[in-house]
């Protein structure tokens, strides 16, 4: 058994080895790309589109202008404008089973 098995694992070995080899050379390029070439900050900083703030479902609840808004801070979510959600067709507990309905 172990007669056959050598010289498929000299074989494998090397399947092994290279598997994760591209993503290895990928990860020292973006590294390498990083200290060589790095970022400027001053690109980030929007100045002309508005800052929106949307729900799980992409529906925007709030959009504040971008002439004028401090960028370099946080916004606390209290600062926003509120928006009152659609009603919901059904309430959360009719989606529970009748058992767990009765615990709560």
């Amino acid at each position: 058994m172990a007669r056959r098995a050598r010289p498929i694992w000299q074989i494998a070995r090397w399947a092994v080895v290279a598997a994760p080899l591209p993503a290895v050379i990928a990860i020292h390029a973006a590294a390498i790309t990083v200290v060589v070439r790095p970022f400027d900050p001053a690109g980030l900083a929007a100045t002309s589109a508005p800052l929106t703030l949307v729900d799980v479902r992409g529906e925007p609840l709030a959009t504040i202008a971008a002439q004028g808004a401090d960028r370099l801070h946080w916004t606390r979510l209290a600062d926003l404008p509120a928006r009152r959600s659609p009603a919901r067709t059904t309430s959360p507990r009719s989606r529970c089973s009748p058992r767990s309905a009765s615990r709560a």
